[in-house]
């Protein structure tokens, strides 16, 4: 009997074997298999991860047996390669490879939160796969990188130049530069622009619909990056605003400064006018603040958007004349406008001046005697100049022709003195730098009617006091001051026995107000009392054992003060030798 092999139907599967004497048979010789195939899909290899980590290592597995065959089970191994210790399931502290079981099969996945890695710490990573005939195989290694780090990538606008106006000259993209920190490379980059006023680009033609921020991926590149924008996506006259974002292959995103410029299809940028404010002052007077105005800013522009801001200011100062005086503004700078300037005045006005007349009149005239007025003109600044007129009532009609002021002054003579009032008005007709004032003094001659001695003089306890009283009917006798009334009352008798007493109550009073001072009461030479006034209200006590039997006429004496003149009032008392009183004065 021979034997013969007829064929191999397939691997892995059923062999066919006949024999064949006088006859023919097929016979089951045995199965056998391959290992699985198994791919490790996430992490990727040689590739670092940080905020971006999934939290998961995944992958894929499949029989390589035949039909009727499938995977069983896969496991990952896990080593931190910087410390050399492997995933247990909970932590990095196994000392040899340990495969820990995943979920799934032929699509699995092995959960490692990003809190078990170690930031900076490099890992590789190995995956089994068993099938139904107990088969095993093995994926290739996988390795990668965790790193945290809390800088993102920086991203820069190179073009368009900030604030910045241009037309024809379009570059016809924006661009810029990326760069991300150590263990991270700059993945992608987008950019975001945005029509001043409105809404942001789609990323296709002239349209500007999008909520802002709309991020547009950039045409090219990473580190070094482009975003195509034509010309005819943008509109003449409007303004932009654009912004970049880059981010970074462990997922940190970083955003660019914003830059603005605007397209406008002319030979020269707007005209921006700044004119500068006007004002007024006095002379002498504060100088009023200079500020720009301006007209013509375009796009949503304002002051803060210049470049520069103007300076401006006045040639007014507080000693400048009354007139008008520039204002002007000078200095701002901006790309985009042509700036003009337009001026202001500040109008100086007048100051008010202050005029005061006194005169000269002494405290004793004839009526052949002159005396002056004076009226003195005076402001903040320098001296006022002009004219005086001079306006004058009294007795004889007196008259001063105008005077010019020489050194702030202007004085009127008058000549001749009579009994009466006096009154002189000076107008101050004002210059170029004061408005016009005036002022009056008024003064009065005034007859001095005691009948007394022409003059009296007492040594007193203290000073020597000299009163002299022309008498009645002689000449003017004071100017400026008048004569204050003087009444004497006795409480008792004015006739007085041995050793009684009298009070006498000095009351003096007059047009001029109050009068203050002190008056003396004497015998001869004998100062008998000296009441200082209160309220022009004076006493005196007076005992007939000091002045002794007789008739006396003593003397009440006043010395005046600035505003009154200096008087005596004679009072007449006499005295009994007698022992008892007697009725009657």
């Amino acid at each position: 009997m021979s034997l013969a092999v007829l064929g191999l139907i397939g691997t892995g599967a059923h062999a066919v074997f006949t024999t064949s004497t006088t006859s023919s048979q097929t016979i089951t010789a045995g199965t056998w298999g391959a290992p699985p195939t198994v791919a490790i899909t996430y992490p990727v290899n040689n590739t670092t991860y940080g905020s971006n980590w999934t939290g998961s290592i995944t992958g894929t597995a499949s029989s390589n047996s035949g039909s009727g065959t499938s995977i069983t089970a896969v496991s990952v191994a896990i080593e931190d390669t910087a410390t050399g210790q492997w995933w247990n399931g909970t932590s990095f502290s196994a000392t040899a490879q340990t495969f820990v079981t995943a979920s799934g099969t032929t699509n699995w996945s092995l959960a490692l939160a990003g809190s078990s890695l170690s930031t900076g710490d490099a890992y590789s990573v190995v995956a089994q796969a068993t099938d139904s005939l107990g088969y095993v195989g093995t994926s290739s290694t996988v390795s990668f990188t965790y790193c945290l780090k809390t800088s993102p990538p920086t991203v820069i606008i190179t073009y368009p130049v900030n604030n910045t106006t241009y037309g024809t000259n379009w570059g016809g993209a924006i661009t810029g530069t990326a760069s991300a920190g150590a263990g991270a490379t700059i993945s992608k980059v987008k950019v975001s622009i945005q029509q001043v006023g409105g809404s942001c680009w789609t990323g296709s033609g002239d349209t500007y619909t999008a909520t802002c921020p709309n991020y547009v991926a950039v045409t090219s590149g990473t580190t070094n990056w482009s975003l195509t924008v034509p010309n005819s996506d943008l509109t003449s006259g409007d303004r932009y605003k654009v912004t970049a974002q880059a981010t970074d292959s462990l997922g940190y995103i970083g955003t660019s400064s914003t830059v603005s410029f605007t397209y406008c299809l002319k030979t020269s940028p707007p005209t921006l006018t700044i004119t500068a404010s006007s004002g007024s002052m006095t002379y002498g007077g504060t100088v009023p603040t200079i500020t720009p105005s301006y007209s013509g800013f375009v796009n949503g522009d304002t002051p803060a958007s210049l470049t520069t801001a103007p300076t401006c200011s006045t040639t007014a100062t507080s000693s400048s004349p009354a007139g008008p005086h520039p204002s002007s503004c000078s200095g701002a700078v901006d790309a985009n406008y042509t700036i003009s300037y337009v001026t202001g005045s500040v109008s100086v006005g007048p100051a008010p001046s202050s005029t005061v007349v006194t005169n000269s009149a002494p405290t004793g005239l004839s009526t052949s005697a002159t005396f002056t007025y004076t009226a003195t003109v005076s402001g903040p600044g320098v001296t006022p100049t002009g004219t005086v007129t001079w306006t004058l009532t009294g007795p004889g009609s007196p008259t001063c022709s105008a005077s010019t002021l020489s050194g702030g002054l202007a004085t009127c003579t008058i000549t001749g003195v009579a009994v009466g009032s006096y009154t002189a008005k000076a107008t101050y007709g004002g210059d170029t730098n004061y408005t016009g004032s005036s002022g009056q003094d008024n003064l009065s001659a005034y007859q001095f009617t005691s009948t007394l001695v022409q003059t009296v003089t007492v040594t007193t306890p203290g000073p020597t006091i000299t009163v002299t009283s022309p008498g009645k009917g002689g000449p003017p006798r004071i100017l400026g001051k008048v004569q204050p009334e003087i009444y004497v009352a006795a409480v008792g008798p004015w006739t007085l026995f041995s050793h009684q007493t009298v009070h006498l109550k000095i009351h003096l009073w007059g047009r001029r107000g109050t009068v203050t001072g002190t008056v003396k009461l004497l015998l001869g030479k004998t100062l008998l009392c000296a009441p200082k006034l209160a309220n022009g209200r004076g006493r005196c006590t007076l005992s007939s054992s000091k002045i002794g039997r007789g008739r006396h006429y003593l003397l009440l004496m006043y010395s005046g003060s600035s505003q009154y003149l200096a008087v005596i009032h004679h009072v007449d008392v006499y005295v009994h030798s007698l022992a008892a009183p007697r009725t009657g004065r």
